[in-house]
């Protein structure tokens, strides 16, 4: 059973990963045109399915609330994380939004396009490397291997 868990998890990391790869590539070149934004709409809302997915598949795994209960004094950081989940979410739905609304035709709406999405996979890419740095503390720290 734990390797069937460990092998979804992996491949939701890997699902995210590659849209977000997607994501970026698309964005540091934008070009004008409808092609253009209509293609990132698209990949904005499937990356929004999927961090929803992930959030909730974190929320109702209680990995925050267990790896508390294991450190204490990582409360205040797994509790600012998890507030994080909404406001990266209404990010990329910012984003996504703009692009169904976006004169491809405007450079400078473009480019302000392109800024705000740059901006959410850099916060989004913090928060998960926040987390990951944060439940592998607790976990080390579990196993004895901490101070």
């Amino acid at each position: 059973m734990a390797e069937d868990t460990r092998a979804g998890v992996l491949d939701e990391h890997r699902r995210i990963t590659n849209v977000l790869q997607r994501i970026e590539q698309w964005v540091v070149d934008p070009k004008t045109g409808a092609g253009w934004t209509g293609e990132l709409g698209g990949m904005l809302e499937e990356l929004q399915g999927l961090l929803k997915e992930h959030f909730g598949g974190e929320a109702e795994a209680k990995l925050f609330e267990q790896t508390i209960a294991s450190a204490p004094h990582l409360t205040a950081q797994l509790t600012k994380l998890a507030k994080e989940h909404s406001q990266i979410l209404a990010a990329f739905r910012a984003a996504f939004e703009q692009a169904q609304t976006l004169d491809a035709a405007k450079e400078q709406e473009v480019r302000g396009l392109q800024r705000k999405v740059q901006l959410a996979l850099a916060t989004l890419r913090r928060h998960e490397s926040e987390e990951n740095e944060i439940i592998m503390r607790a976990y080390w720290e579990d196993m004895g291997g901490g101070d």
